[in-house]
């Protein structure tokens, strides 16, 4: 298949699993905690940073204001992501998280396909 990705915004959630089941995507409503928050992220898509590299984690520390997503952050320019191109998240905490703590990232926009 020849389907692009188009990438409007990026997504970092954070949860708290105390029975240490499965996380489904509604256990992931914690707020960010100090540790990810004054961390930074990284988003390579083969070679290119998506992201300017080790920004900080701060960006995605928003409330929506509209009923929408939290702890989004919206790209200026989308980016394409071609068929096939690896993805490679990079985050650095301040300290390490629990062990029934995760964080899931989310890339938001529409696939495209293209000829």
């Amino acid at each position: 298949m020849n389907e692009h990705f188009l990438v409007t915004a990026v997504c970092l959630d954070f949860g708290t699993f105390p029975d240490g089941g499965a996380a489904t995507d509604s256990d992931f409503v914690d707020d960010l905690p100090a540790k990810i928050k004054n961390g930074e992220f990284e988003l390579k898509v083969g070679a290119e940073s998506l992201l300017p590299e080790n920004i900080s984690c701060e960006i995605f520390n928003n409330e929506s204001t509209d009923g929408g997503k939290r702890h989004i952050f919206k790209l200026d320019h989308p980016k394409w992501i071609k068929p096939q191109m690896e993805i490679k998240p990079r985050l650095t905490m301040t300290k390490a998280g629990a062990a029934l703590e995760a964080v899931k990232f989310t890339l938001v926009g529409c696939k495209v396909h293209k000829k």
